[in-house]
């Protein structure tokens, strides 16, 4: 019987949240890096299926992607360049409009949001260091604000923080360890 009531518990809720989700559409963003390029499709709602919506071209080959915390921007490592995108996700088309491309360590690994939406922090695997970027309320980097380094492991190849945006795990697979930061959303600071 719990079990029974938990299930219908949980039906009840999905449909709440399907109910009251925004009508924007879904679009599945693919890095291309042998095109230089970023595949937009669009996730058909009922069945799951994809179509290509667009085709985004890069100034080079792009590596991970993350969205931001309001799935307005989109940010792209630009692989052998040693830089991150930022992008404006168009909600209709999900076609891609750039905001500005900043200049960071070579190739980017993994980068995440954080939740008060002010930072961009970034893993860098070949490197070992992590680092905490400024952004602009569009969310496109922030030039007037240096980036903060961080010296961490070899192969430092994931970033993020917890739900309260208090700590961050950075996981390394040469030294076979998870590094934890204290987090500080109103400065950026590690």
């Amino acid at each position: 019987m719990k079990s029974i009531c938990s299930g219908i518990i949980a039906c009840i809720l999905i449909t709440f949240v399907y109910c009251n989700a925004s009508q924007a559409k879904t679009f599945l963003y693919v890095s291309l890096p042998d095109e230089s390029g970023i595949a937009i499709y669009s996730v058909d709602e009922n069945d799951g299926s994809l179509q290509q919506a667009a085709m985004a071209e890069l100034p080079s080959d792009p590596g991970p992607l993350s969205v931001s915390q309001d799935r307005k921007t989109l940010y792209a490592s630009l692989r052998t360049a040693g830089r991150l995108a930022s992008y404006r996700t168009d909600s209709d088309t999900g076609k891609l409009r750039l905001l500005n491309i900043v200049d960071v360590d070579e190739d980017p690994a993994y980068h995440w949001q954080d939740r008060s939406g002010k930072w961009l922090l970034s893993a860098y695997y070949a490197t070992g260091r992590v680092a905490v970027h400024g952004l602009q309320d569009d969310g496109s980097f922030d030039t007037n604000v240096k980036p903060r380094w961080f010296d961490t492991a070899d192969k430092a190849h994931y970033i993020e923080g917890d739900v309260n945006n208090r700590t961050v795990l950075v996981p390394h697979t040469g030294p076979n360890k998870i590094f934890q930061f204290t987090f500080n959303s109103s400065t950026g600071e590690l």
